[in-house]
């Protein structure tokens, strides 16, 4: 009886942590999207994996490095006009483990000439006790 008592507990504890690991990665991207909108892109970097084995995928094919990654984003979002004021709509919100997470949603950047949008899936992992994008494939 004790056993299973112990177990129940173990069980709800990490059901929770995934939880409040959801509510944090929605929170972060919420934040990101500030950063976006303030027109600080390295800001908005910050919250990818700064390393050679963070991919980005697009209709582009894909690019990998954080560099390359910033270096495209430079050179596409090069004005605040260009950059405009971007929104998230999250679709799913799925833990993987303790320290991956995956979610898709929707993104939407509205500009004076025109809005643009599509749809983005992420892989978020915790490295080094900070959650990052590890991966990104928009469309």
């Amino acid at each position: 009886m004790f056993l299973s008592f112990l177990l129940f507990i173990s069980c709800s504890q990490t059901r929770s942590s995934l939880e409040n690991n959801s509510v944090e990665i929605e929170k972060l991207l919420m934040e990101q999207s500030k950063m976006w909108n303030s027109g600080d892109l390295e800001g908005f970097m910050s919250y990818y994996w700064n390393n050679d084995s963070l991919c980005f995928l697009s209709k582009n094919g894909m690019n990998c490095g954080w560099e390359t990654v910033y270096e495209n984003y430079k050179k596409g979002y090069d004005t605040p006009e260009k950059m405009g004021n971007l929104k998230f709509e999250i679709l799913k919100s799925k833990p993987l483990g303790a320290e991956s997470h995956f979610l898709v949603g929707r993104w939407n950047v509205y500009r004076t000439q025109d809005t643009i949008g599509g749809s983005f899936n992420l892989i978020w992992e915790k490295k080094n006790g900070k959650w990052v994008i590890v991966f990104d494939h928009t469309s």
